[in-house]
């Protein structure tokens, strides 16, 4: 950098200016030499170029290019690109400040290297406000490569028809904002997008609908709320993360979010909540066609993180590894929803390759509440579970698994099934497997009705009930459990509540004295087939109450009247 020497010997930097040593060359055309030597070409399609478009500071081997402003008229429509021509003392590349071109529209913009910010659009969804924008990094430099006051922000009024980014999004915020109508039709990014310190860094943000997105390794979230977010108020047909959707300390940070629905979307490794409120996280505000996670889902130290949540329904959901909630220890507070999924609607399908894990709770002061589970507003298609359900159970609180469904919302004839086939790999410990319940675990359906029920391992300390309320002792499988009833439910007298079919391949272990007071159960009006540990438990056509645990007496097959 440039400096003059004062009597004190300080050393202060030149102001930006309007550089006259960037070269024009030609209408379309000019040239100066970059910060290492590069000498850097810009060139549009149309127009008149101007030294008084430009504005640098000197440094290093020559010049910073803070600002191009191409907002003054007669560049509407034109391509835009910045090159650099590698010299022996340079790498090739050129950083851009800021792109200006507020209320009129670009073509094609290529930058060789990182861009901090770009404004363009006239808001006519005639034409988009850039039809497509390629750089190497957006934000690396922070605003190190502005004028004073610079700021990460772009603002892109009218569609952004196409994005590529070859590395990271680095604290930079794309936004897409000329109404509901407006797209991002296309956006890859080859590196991560990556949030900081300020409220919504690294995110992109549309009004409208995201059509295409891919991110090749991680969408983080900073300390800023918001930050490393994917937003839209309209619909994301399908998004792809190579990497982890990581949660960070701002509140809602490392989240995907869409307003009106989502099609298909792709995390390869984890979901991963953090200390942030509700960090970790998708929502949407309609339908999710199918969420697929190639790792685990799990929940931070405060609530809401680790979570997906639809206000309409999940086609399909698959996570390769563990859904896990979080946990709270020594003066923690009351943490709500971590590890946890929710449907408004239905979820058709669940495959997880790993196992449910409740947190765990040894904290005398706090509670755990919606704790790894799976809960449903109608009904859920079917749930598979390679690996286990595993609670957890302490003296300072109960982290129980929890598997609900209300019921279909379009009942059959004579049946209702809340929660179709049940297949757990290994064992079910501390779990409750609940049909008839919405997602605040309400009972309101007494036709509620599960099918299969297949349990690899053993069944240790755990219910499973279909359209029965527990009564005041909140335990199942004794004398207080009796149909679900009250004002507002679902109760037809042609349909009865039912387990189809229960298979127990390992042993039934309710708890040991110690522990005192609790119950567990199979309970339902009418229960079909029992099979446990190989042989058939014989039931009759008649109301069957069976302990099925007699060295504990505290786990009961019970079918109510």
């Amino acid at each position: 950098m440039q400096s003059r020497t004062r009597a004190a010997l300080e050393v202060e930097p030149l102001e930006s200016r309007l550089h006259p040593t960037v070269s024009i060359v030609n209408a379309t055309t000019a040239t100066f030499t970059d910060i290492d030597g590069d000498v850097v070409t810009i060139r549009v399609s149309a127009g008149t170029l101007n030294s008084n478009l430009f504005t640098t500071t000197a440094k290093g081997l020559g010049d910073q290019l803070q600002s191009i402003n191409l907002s003054g008229g007669g560049f509407g429509g034109v391509n835009l690109s910045v090159t650099a021509k590698k010299a022996a003392t340079g790498d090739g590349l050129v950083n851009v400040g800021y792109i200006h071109s507020f209320g009129q529209d670009l073509g094609k913009v290529i930058v060789q290297g990182d861009l901090g910010r770009i404004d363009a659009g006239n808001s006519n969804p005639a034409a988009p406000a850039v039809a497509s924008l390629s750089v190497r990094t957006m934000g690396r430099f922070g605003v190190d490569t502005q004028a004073f006051g610079g700021s990460l922000t772009s603002n892109l009024k009218g569609d952004l028809g196409r994005l590529f980014v070859k590395g990271d999004v680095v604290g930079a915020e794309i936004v897409v904002d000329a109404g509901p109508d407006a797209w991002i039709r296309n956006a890859t990014i080859g590196g991560s997008l990556i949030g900081a310190d300020q409220e919504f860094s690294g995110s992109i943000r549309c009004a409208g609908n995201i059509g295409v997105l891919r991110v090749a390794h991680h969408v983080q979230g900073g300390s800023g709320k918001n930050s490393g977010q994917i937003l839209c108020d309209g619909k994301l047909m399908t998004a792809s993360v190579g990497g982890s959707l990581i949660g960070g300390a701002g509140y809602y940070s490392g989240m995907i979010e869409c307003k009106n629905g989502m099609g298909v979307i792709r995390i390869g490794h984890d979901v991963l909540g953090s200390v942030g409120f509700s960090s970790g996280r998708i929502t949407s505000g309609d339908n999710i066609g199918t969420l697929r996670i190639g790792g685990s889902v799990v929940g931070g130290t405060d609530s809401g993180s680790g979570v997906f949540w639809s206000d309409g329904d999940i086609g399909t959901l698959y996570i390769g590894g563990d859904l896990k909630g979080g946990s709270i220890a020594g003066s923690d507070d009351y943490l709500d929803m971590t590890g946890s999924v929710s449907a408004a609607g239905r979820i058709g399908r669940v495959v997880i390759g790993g196992s449910i894990i409740s947190g765990t709770d040894t904290s005398p002061l706090g509670a755990l509440n919606r704790n790894a589970t799976i809960r449903a507003g109608t009904n859920i298609g079917s749930l598979t579970v390679k690996g286990g359900l595993i609670g957890n159970k302490n003296p300072n609180g109960d982290s129980p698994i929890i598997i609900s469904a209300l019921g279909e919302a379009t009942p059959g004839e004579l049946t209702n099934v809340a929660i179709g086939k049940v297949m757990i790999g290994g064992r079910v410990e501390n779990a409750r497997i609940l049909a008839g319940y919405d997602v605040n675990l309400d009972p309101d359906n007494a036709d509620a009705q599960i099918g299969s029920i297949v349990v690899g391992g053993d069944w240790i300390a755990s219910s499973a009930v279909a359209g029965i309320d527990s009564g005041s002792d909140n335990r199942f499988g004794n004398a207080n459990d009796e149909k679900i009833g009250g004002g507002g439910i679902t109760d037809t007298a042609e349909t009865i509540s039912k387990i189809l079919g229960i298979v127990i391949r390992g042993q039934i272990y309710g708890t040991p004295v110690a522990y005192g007071g609790d119950h567990f159960g199979f309970v339902a009006e009418r229960i079909g087939l029992l099979l446990l540990g190989g042989k058939i438990v014989p039931l009759t056509a008649d109301v069957d109450v069976v302990e099925l645990c007699l060295a504990t007496g505290d786990i009961t097959i019970r079918e109510i009247a």
